[in-house]
C-alpha cells in the first residue's frame, strides 16, 4: 500500500496524469490513485473504460489493475453489456472492494471530538464521540484522540494493516503539508502539530485538514455533491466556515484561509 498516497486533489472525472519531471514512485503514486478514485467515482467500469477515462495507456491500466487485484483491493465482476454485433468479447468490469481497507476519521470540534471507522466507498462501521474542553491543553486532547482512534480500531475488528491511515478535520487555519494546527482561536491553539503527533502514538499515516473542508470534500465525494464539479459547504456551530471544491479540487486560499467566514459582518 505504500504507493497508493493521499490528496485532497481529487481528480473526480479521470483527471488526466502526468507532469513532467516526476519520479517513477511519484508517477506510479499519481497514476494509481487516479485509477482508486476513478473506480470509486464509476462503482463498475472495464479496463479500457479506466483508461480513456484516466488518460492512461491500456498497459499501464492493466499493470496497476494486476497490482490491485493481488493486493485484494480489486474484484473482477461479470462482463460489460456489448451491443454492437462483431465487436469482440465483452469487457470484463472491475470493482473496489469496499471491505479490503479501511480509514479512520476524526472530527474535533470546540467540546467534543468524534471518531469512527469507515470502508473504502465511506460507509460508518462505528462512531464515538467523547467531550472536551476549550481550557484543556492541546497535549492533553490529542492523547485522547489517540485513545479514541485505537478505541474505534479494536471495535471495529479490523487488523491494524488495513487501516490506510486517520484524517483529523481541525478547526481553525491548518497547513496541510505539515499537518500543524496553526491557528484555532476557539479553541485558543496555536502551532499544534496534530500530524506528528498522533503519528508517533498510533504509528499509523495522519492526514489534517480543516474540519469544514474536509467536510465539503466527503459531500463531492460520497455524498451531495458527488455529480458536481464545483461545490461550497456551509458549517455553522459555535463558528461559521466554508468550504469549496472548485474544478474537482479543494481549495483553501493563497494562505489556506478560504472559507474562514467567521463572524463576518454583512450589509444588506
Amino acid at each position: 500500500m505504500s504507493a497508493i498516497s493521499h490528496s485532497t486533489q481529487i481528480p473526480f472525472r479521470g483527471a488526466r496524469t502526468l507532469a513532467r519531471g516526476r519520479s517513477i514512485g511519484n508517477v506510479k503514486a499519481h497514476n494509481l490513485r487516479a485509477v482508486l478514485l476513478t473506480l470509486l467515482q464509476e462503482g463498475t467500469v472495464s479496463r479500457v473504460g479506466l483508461a480513456r477515462l484516466t488518460g492512461l495507456s491500456t498497459t499501464t491500466i492493466t499493470n496497476l489493475i494486476t497490482q490491485l487485484l493481488e493486493h485484494g483491493l480489486v474484484l473482477e465482476e461479470g462482463r460489460e453489456a456489448n451491443n454492437h454485433a462483431g465487436a469482440g468479447r465483452p469487457a470484463t468490469l472491475l470493482q473496489l472492494i469496499p471491505s479490503a481497507r479501511c480509514a479512520v476519521g476524526v472530527h474535533m470540534g470546540v467540546d467534543t471530538i468524534r471518531a469512527g471507522v469507515s470502508d473504502l466507498f465511506g460507509q460508518l462501521r462505528n462512531y464515538f464521540v467523547i467531550r472536551h474542553t476549550a481550557e484543556m491543553p492541546a497535549a492533553e486532547v490529542l492523547i485522547e484522540i489517540a485513545r479514541l482512534v485505537e478505541r474505534a480500531i479494536a471495535d471495529a475488528g479490523v487488523s491494524r494493516s488495513s487501516v490506510v491511515g486517520v484524517g483529523v478535520g481541525a478547526s481553525g487555519l491548518v497547513d496541510v503539508e505539515t499537518g500543524v494546527n496553526v491557528l484555532a482561536p476557539n479553541l485558543g491553539w496555536r502551532t499544534v502539530p496534530i500530524r506528528d503527533v498522533l503519528a508517533g502514538r498510533l504509528r499509523l499515516p495522519v492526514f489534517v485538514d480543516n474540519n469544514v473542508r474536509a467536510m465539503a470534500l466527503a459531500e463531492a465525494m460520497f455524498g451531495a455533491g458527488r455529480q458536481a464539479n464545483t461545490l461550497a459547504f456551509v458549517y455553522g456551530r459555535v463558528g461559521v466556515g466554508a468550504g469549496f471544491v472548485v474544478g474537482g479540487q479543494v481549495y483553501r486560499g493563497s494562505r489556506a484561509g478560504a472559507g474562514e467566514i467567521g463572524h463576518t459582518t454583512m450589509i444588506p
